[in-house]
């Protein structure tokens, strides 16, 4: 396969598990068994000593090259070439020390030893190559060389293609669909979870409004525009989705730092950019879920809403007026109060007819005094006097 055009690098391969011991200290590694040309190839350089000889892939020697973690976890901080590690049932010499490579797909590949691959083969008792790892020259040489490849592997197997080829644009192509796959799947859930949240602030927000009737009743009698309090319940929706917004991001940073301390070579970025972005779409989704309770507070009839209730709203004016229309709504006139008021009362406890009159006005009181509106009191009994 080497003499193939716009070959580059062509390291056969043999890969297994196995015990590294020196001392009184072990650790269960992959071993990798390659050529010389695997430095190139995948880009594993030394650190300290040197790579595996040059030599035919089916010849071997007992050397190996140790994984920058697997020296630290035998040796310590002490040189470790020229030592006699054992491997399985075979004892090397350790020749070198790779770079540190951090994980790749899971694989820590500082936790590795590198043997030849005739050594490899004999240590897992394999009567074949696990594979064939081959670099070309160009990206453009990489189908005729696909094409080739094939085309000589079938006719050493006999017209048979128990084979296979993965090229790494393919390679690529299958990491971009499982990305695609996660992407859809995570979106999913984030849309879901936006929608949960948007359910919640508005069922927050309607309770918020069935429980302020009587505020909503004060600042329209203080002249508050519908638009004025819309906007007092937007920022209200609005504030409580970003407190979402931002405990839902110190949970996921907070989060994604413990797991990269608990787990070596995992490291996480959060970028601003995307924090922004998180904080933006909480306020959007508060927004839209809060339109609806705050059209509702907006077009609310305080006076109509504690008809059906059992609270009772007492009005004041001067003793020359007379008592509301009792017919019209449920009124009960008080005693009169000392000094210059006289008082009536609304509950939904409706009391016995009287004469008609017209309603108490908001207004000023007979002192001049300005009246703030209604002013909650406790609920009137059936037959009660009240005042």
């Amino acid at each position: 396969m080497a003499r193939l055009p716009a070959i580059d690098v062509v390291v056969p391969v043999a890969f297994g598990s196995a015990i590294v011991e020196y001392g009184d200290r072990g650790r269960r590694v992959y071993v990798y068994g390659a050529t010389a040309d695997a430095d190139r190839a995948w880009s594993w350089n030394v650190s300290t000593g040197q790579n595996l000889p040059v030599m035919d892939w089916e010849r071997g020697s007992a050397v190996t090259v140790l994984g920058a973690k697997l020296k630290r976890e035998l040796f310590g901080e002490s040189n470790p070439l020229g030592a006699v590690v054992r491997i399985g049932q075979a004892r090397y010499r350790v020749i070198g020390v790779m770079e540190s490579k951090g994980q790749f797909l899971g694989f820590d590949l500082d936790d590795t030893a590198l043997v030849p691959v005739a050594n490899a083969m004999q240590l897992f008792n394999l009567s074949e190559l696990s594979e064939i790892d081959v670099m070309v020259g160009t990206t453009d040489a990489i189908d005729p060389f696909v094409r080739r490849a094939t085309a000589l592997l079938r006719e050493r197997h006999e017209d048979t293609e128990d084979f296979t080829i993965v090229t790494q644009k393919d390679a690529q192509e299958t990491i971009d669909r499982i990305l695609g796959i996660v992407s859809g799947v995570v979106t999913g859930i984030a849309g879901i979870s936006l929608l949960v949240g948007a359910i919640g602030i508005l069922t927050i927000m309607w309770i918020v409004v069935n429980e302020r009737v009587s505020e909503i009743g004060l600042v329209k009698a203080l002249g508050a525009r519908p638009g004025q309090i819309v906007t007092w319940y937007l920022f209200e929706a609005a504030v409580v989705a970003l407190a979402g917004g931002i405990t839902g991001l110190t949970v996921g940073i907070g989060g994604a730092s413990l797991l990269s301390a608990l787990i070596p070579g995992l490291s996480t970025f959060t970028p601003p950019g995307m924090v922004m972005a998180a904080l933006l779409m909480a306020v959007g989704v508060g927004l839209g879920a809060g339109v609806a309770p705050a059209l509702r507070a907006a077009r609310l009839d305080p006076v109509e809403r504690c008809a059906g209730s059992d609270d009772r709203v007492e009005f004041f004016a001067s003793p020359a007026e007379s008592p509301p229309d009792p017919r019209s709504r449920a009124w009960s006139s008080g005693p009169a109060r000392s000094g210059a008021k006289r008082s009536w009362t609304f509950s939904s406890i409706k009391p016995s007819r009287s004469s008609s009159a017209r309603p108490p006005r908001f207004g000023r009181c007979s002192r001049g005094c300005p009246a703030v509106g209604p002013r909650r009191t406790k609920a009137a009994r059936p037959g009660a006097p009240t005042s």
